[in-house]
């Protein structure tokens, strides 16, 4: 080698490296499902994770087990659930009822019939039935709430509790009106000592029995069973009661 030639490879600049990370091989299918569904349970609420791996012992009906008709259905139904009530207005609902021991068919069917019902989803209670409750038809619905009455009960307080949650602030806002020295708010002290039992409206009713107590009621199937003669004896005494200005009716008798 020349020393033109060796004076070139010394002087040749060394060459910098690359600040880039080295490429990472694509994770594939399989990592990449791991990843979303990690993320996806990070965003769920804290029921959900239990609510695939550990249902509540009261999800289902009691005694039932994998092997009775229909629980086949009922199981595979619960945990295909999270993904379709995600992020629906009733969802948070459902968690609540399922916590109170209710069976969880009845808890979403709950849950989803007090939510109001404009952008409700899904739409209808037949869908309910076939797509997010592994149903058939709506029909056992029907006999759920024919059943149980405490279905319907459920639902009406459901309904009511957005309302409630501002009564504490409507009474106050009642009192702060009430206590102002303005004509515009006399309607205001009003509504207040009605509710407080100071005022009573002179166009208001009340019913009462005899001196100022609660009001009788006679059961009228007992006439049934009263001979001609006291019926007679019933009337009479009715009579003199109206008479001498006394309230109330006079008990048949062995009533």
């Amino acid at each position: 080698m020349s020393s033109k030639t060796a004076n070139k490879v010394a002087s040749k600049p060394k060459q910098k490296r690359s600040a880039r990370r080295p490429r990472q091989a694509d994770p594939g299918p399989a990592v990449s499902q791991v990843a979303a569904v990690s993320q996806s349970a990070a965003a769920q609420p804290p029921a959900a994770a239990d609510l695939l791996t550990h249902p509540p012992a009261t999800a289902f009906p009691p005694l039932a087990t994998p092997s009775t008709p229909g629980q086949a259905q009922s199981r595979l139904g619960l945990a295909a659930l999270q993904s379709k009530i995600d992020g629906t207005p009733w969802e948070c609902d459902f968690y609540h009822l399922l916590d109170q021991g209710f069976e969880w068919r009845v808890a979403v069917f709950i849950a989803w019939a007090s939510s109001p019902v404009i952008g409700r989803t899904p739409k209808t209670q037949g869908r309910l039935a076939t797509e997010f409750l592994n149903l058939t038809s709506d029909r056992v619905i029907r006999k759920w709430r024919a059943m149980n009455p405490k279905i319907d009960q459920f639902i009406a307080k459901l309904k009511a509790e957005p309302l409630l949650r501002y009564r504490d602030a409507a009474f106050r806002t009642l009192g702060e009106l009430a206590i102002r020295e303005d004509p515009d708010t006399h309607q205001d002290r009003q509504l207040f000592f009605e509710m407080t039992g100071d005022y009573r409206p002179k166009s208001a009713m009340t019913l009462m029995g005899p001196n100022n107590g609660p009001v009788e009621f006679i059961d009228l199937g007992i006439f049934a069973r009263m001979n001609e003669a006291e019926l007679e004896r019933f009337a009479a005494n009715l009579e003199t009661a109206i008479r001498s200005g006394v309230a109330g009716a006079p008990a048949p008798a062995g009533g």
